[in-house]
């Protein structure tokens, strides 16, 4: 596949993306509220201690403009040039800039109101006296926490667990992804902290694969797996050779950064509109099988007419049939 109509599929595939690492990093900033009662059974002040690291963690997606200079004003500001990575994206050449600075200002607000501050030493010292405390609770307390990790995506998502896999570890290797384009990739790739992906068991059901070196980032993984399996339902037409050249186009480390700083916020005005007669996994289903016209329009109304948003959504799920079973096209 060639041309407008393969384009289009790659826009679909990052605004899906954005989608994917938006509704994770959301869950990585709450996702312990989600066991809240088995942490604090498991051990009286874990709670607390993840309630911290994870807005610290969360903040981390925008740190890399502090570490890297200019680089997230500049990828959002240069979708003209035809060598930037996401050319011809039209909702993220006008609205993704917007949508990463609104997802800083809204984890940086909740920081100050707990206390934190984030200046660049301060933010440093916060982070590694969070980390460290939770380090040691979790060498005490290791299986249980990677159980609470799948309870937490399988009662977000409402998926049975068994087809949940994780494990917290220090060796976090990014899986079989296609290589990075640039060297800022490479460095991604050479210091992840968490990767997940989705399998297919013997008996043809999908599952998820996920690990990370702390329990935050591990919850952030889980999550964002089963949200992957949930769009790829989105690609169901396509044979295993189109559906491998997307891939390979478009599930690169180096988008990850810019996914999640737009996809954050692009989540939460998502969130704001759905129907509240069904799931966020129903909705994001439904919203993977849009066709890239379509999806753009329910994108670009998010930002400029939230009404008009909530009335797409409705009438989408208006239409919703219970799924039949369905696997992925073989690569």
């Amino acid at each position: 596949m060639t041309g407008a109509a393969f384009q289009g599929l790659i826009n679909k595939r990052h605004t899906l993306n954005a989608l994917i690492q938006g509704v994770a990093l959301c869950r990585m900033l709450d996702g312990h509220q989600l066991v809240h009662r088995e942490m604090e059974h498991l051990h009286p002040r874990v709670y607390r201690a993840y309630d911290r690291l994870a807005m610290l963690c969360t903040y981390t997606q925008w740190f890399g403009k502090l570490a890297w200079p200019k680089k997230g004003k500049r990828f959002w500001s240069t979708f003209d040039d035809p060598d930037h990575l996401m050319h011809g994206h039209r909702f993220f050449a006008r609205h993704g800039g917007t949508l990463a600075r609104a997802g800083e200002i809204h984890v940086r607000e909740r920081l100050h109101a707990h206390g934190f501050r984030t200046s660049y030493l301060r933010f440093h010292l916060q982070f590694i006296k969070a980390f460290c405390h939770v380090a040691w609770i979790e060498c005490t307390h290791e299986d249980r926490l990677t159980s609470l990790a799948t309870l937490a995506a399988a009662r977000y998502w409402g998926i049975d667990r068994p087809r949940l896999s994780a494990k917290l570890t220090p060796k976090c290797s990014v899986g079989p992804v296609p290589p990075p384009l640039t060297k800022f990739g490479r460095k991604l790739t050479r210091t992840a902290v968490g990767w997940s992906h989705v399998v297919r068991a013997d008996d043809g059901q999908l599952g998820i694969e996920a690990k990370a070196s702390f329990w935050t980032v591990l919850v952030h993984e889980v999550v964002k797996g089963v949200a992957e399996m949930i769009c790829l339902r989105g690609f169901d037409r396509l044979d295993g050779g189109d559906y491998a050249q997307l891939i390979h186009a478009t599930d690169r480390v180096d988008f990850e950064p810019w996914s999640l700083q737009a996809g954050f916020d692009l989540w939460r005005r998502l969130a704001d509109v759905m129907d509240p007669r069904h799931t966020h996994a129903e909705h994001l289903m439904f919203i993977a099988q849009m066709n890239p016209d379509h999806l753009d329009e329910l994108m670009f109304a998010l930002i400029e007419d939230p009404p008009k948003a909530r009335r797409i959504l409705g009438d989408l799920m208006d239409a919703y049939i219970e799924p039949e079973p369905w696997s992925p096209p073989r690569t």
